[in-house]
């Protein structure tokens, strides 16, 4: 049995991916035309959306639980009057009801009647598993998918334009949620019904849709110029958690596996995630955990560091032999 070849890309990607192919499929081409098996993305949108998709290569396919769990926003369309067996404008018409007669001050406030953390009942039809299957094969299949609340979190919402039949909206949300539910209890709580009718993910990961890559610039470029789009996997880590960096012997510990002591004047502690990088020349070592030190602690090195000091746990280590940044 062959091994696996080993990766020669690593960095990340953000495409604008297109309204039609599913996020599956635009990794898959994203993958033959870098000529790389290793990747991920961080996040599905649904066929229909369009908007950032951010892609892992290589060692930053070891980072993507850290670019899902950030925020996002959206520009979603409602349209109001129907209700759909998706949620949104591909599935089939379940109900109907007048539009709301509201303005769009009422418009906003039932908008924004759920801020912060609520349970959110999922569409039918998404990419939820359950027994390693998502539900939306279920569907296709026949079957009847039963559903749970899920805690979700929106952050804000801002109306740009309302007609009486459609209302388009800027969300900022947390990961998890989904704006088709969200437009689909929009809806009820109108007292009407209603699904979303088109949906752009403008930011995720910290990436705006201004820095995303589209596809058909990216099929023209040579290989060459490909490489080029990609984002060091610091920098794009940067903007989601707190990095800290130490010298050549404690980036040894924590390869090692071992708990080293740092100060950490820099960290709000405890830190769950704190990205680590050598001080000469900010090669990335790992992703840790960081807490106050151990109390009695007394250890040469503990007392070589000035208050405050925190210890390191590596939550995710880097491969040692790349000098991935």
């Amino acid at each position: 049995m062959s091994k696996r070849k080993k990766s020669t890309i690593h960095g990340i990607l953000a495409i604008n991916k297109p309204a039609g192919p599913t996020s599956r499929a635009v990794l898959n081409e994203v993958a033959r035309l870098f000529g790389e098996r290793r990747c991920g993305h961080a996040g599905t949108l649904d066929p229909a959306a369009t908007g950032v998709l951010v892609v892992a290569f290589g060692e930053a396919t070891k980072v993507v639980r850290w670019l899902v769990e950030g925020g996002k926003s959206y520009r979603a369309l409602v349209q109001f009057g129907r209700a759909t067996s998706t949620d949104d404008a591909a599935g089939e018409v379940t109900a109907e009801a007048p539009c709301p007669v509201v303005d769009a001050a009422q418009l906003l406030a039932a908008a924004r009647r759920e801020l912060g953390e609520f349970d959110q009942l999922p569409p039918s039809v998404s990419a939820l598993r359950r027994d390693g299957v998502r539900d939306h094969e279920r569907v296709r299949r026949g079957e009847v998918v039963e559903r749970s609340p899920r805690r979700v979190r929106l952050d804000d919402v801002r109306l740009l334009d309302f007609d009486g039949e459609t209302a388009t909206f800027d969300l900022d949300t947390g990961p998890g949620f989904y704006v088709r539910a969200w437009a689909r209890d929009l809806g009820v709580a109108l007292g009407s019904a209603a699904h979303l009718a088109g949906l752009e993910r403008r930011s995720a990961s910290a990436i705006g849709l201004e820095e995303t890559m589209d596809m058909a610039t990216l099929r023209q470029m040579e290989i060459d110029d490909r490489h080029q789009q990609l984002r060091q996997v610091g920098e794009v880590l940067r903007r989601r958690i707190p990095s800290l960096r130490v010298n050549e012997e404690t980036a040894l510990m924590l390869r090692q596996g071992k708990r080293p002591l740092v100060d950490c004047s820099e960290l709000a502690l405890p830190a769950e995630s704190v990205l680590i990088e050598t001080a000469e020349n900010g090669v990335l070592v790992c992703i840790a955990g960081a807490q106050a030190a151990p109390e009695g602690e007394d250890s040469a090195q503990t007392e070589a560091l000035e208050m405050p000091r925190a210890q390191l746990v590596v939550v995710r280590g880097f491969d040692p032999s790349i000098e991935i940044r």
